[in-house]
């Protein structure tokens, strides 16, 4: 790995390890599915392992991936919301501690200095996540402060690209998920409270008191609808027609 890919590859390590209780992806992969990733990547030299490896688990995250501006790089569109429902995250974990386990096949005596330090670096992170796989239900999704729904919120309003008319449409086309992300949201915490996993009740009091001030207001008030509209008002390519159905089908969707 040369010296700009190991710079990008450092920091997306530390981007991905504070989301990584979030993390999710564009389609759930069986154990078996997982298994057979694994061997594609099983005998890739060491450069390209990395790479290679570093890039599957990176596609667990779609909301990630556009946040770091690399949908392009990777070949995906912005039009998927992470899945965050513990079992995929699960399975999430399994792909990383698969991939961990190849990277223990590799010989680091044989690699050159910049390889040694990209093995370093990812031999402690995979660590580092295999560590937290035991504190997986332990994770608060909903608080008062940093939570899901005002994530989701910021990602809308100041991350999800608006620059093309493809970005207004994945805008709207993540607007549909919004739902399904609940789902997992509220079973999430319904799995960690059958294991006595609570947040203190002070705080999610405080979380329910925010979520009630958002309710009762009409789709167009909310950030999810108010981003959307001033942020697709200049970009060229897009008629004033088409920004017009857009806008609605977004309100349908909200």
């Amino acid at each position: 790995m040369h010296n700009r890919a190991l710079l990008i590859f450092a920091g997306a390590l530390l981007v991905l390890g504070m989301v990584l209780a979030a993390m999710g992806g564009q389609r759930l992969l069986r154990p078996e599915g997982i298994q057979e990733l694994l061997g594609t990547l099983r005998d890739l030299p060491f450069d390209e392992f990395v790479d290679a490896s570093y890039k599957q688990i990176l596609l667990r995250s779609p909301e990630l991936v556009t946040s770091m501006g690399l949908s392009q790089s990777l070949g995906t569109r912005d039009d998927q919301l992470d899945n965050i429902c513990y079992t995929y995250v699960d399975e999430t974990y399994q792909l990383m501690a698969g991939i961990q386990d190849i990277l223990a096949t590799h010989d680091r005596s044989t690699l050159d200095y910049e390889q040694q330090v990209s093995y370093d670096s990812y031999a402690w992170l995979l660590d580092d996540w295999d560590r937290q796989h035991d504190y997986l239900y332990h994770f608060y999704p909903v608080t008062h402060g940093f939570s899901r729904q005002n994530d989701l919120f910021r990602f809308f309003e100041d991350e999800h690209p608006m620059e093309t008319v493809e970005n207004v449409k994945d805008y709207v086309a993540r607007l549909w998920q919004v739902d399904d992300q609940f789902d997992c949201l509220v079973q999430n915490l319904a799995d960690s409270e059958a294991r006595g996993v609570m947040a203190p009740a002070q705080m999610l009091q405080r979380a329910a008191d925010r979520v009630r001030h958002v309710v009762p207001g009409s789709a167009t008030s909310l950030r999810f609808y108010t981003a959307l509209e001033t942020r697709s008002a200049a970009i060229g390519g897009l008629s004033p027609q088409m920004r017009q159905d857009l806008l609605i089908e977004a309100i349908q969707a909200i």
